[in-house]
């Protein structure tokens, strides 16, 4: 399977991450040969073979909620470097795309 060098350049740009030029053409041969190990998986005959979740056996792992006093707001709020009236006033994270 070949990968194209615009496709390389659009998942580097979904993924926040700079790629130079020269490194293309080898990320391009690196993901056609992921996809070609991933589509020689369908060839494997499974017929047979129960699902496995868990590697290891699982038990109920809930512990029982118990609810503690929380620290006052006014308190919490003398911590944060920046706020808005009752609120911590965080940086924006999310980009229109």
């Amino acid at each position: 399977m070949s990968i194209e060098a615009q496709t390389v350049r659009r998942l580097f740009e979904l993924s926040k991450l700079s790629v130079q030029e020269e490194e293309i053409e080898g990320f391009q041969k690196d993901l056609a040969a992921m996809l070609d190990y991933a589509k020689s998986l369908e060839e494997i005959d499974t017929d047979g073979v129960e699902p496995t979740f868990f590697i290891t056996p699982q038990a109920n792992v809930f512990r029982e909620d118990i609810v503690h006093p929380s620290q006052p707001s006014e308190k919490v709020l003398q911590e944060a470097p920046t706020k808005i009236h009752r609120y911590f006033r965080l940086p924006k994270v999310i980009e229109n795309i």
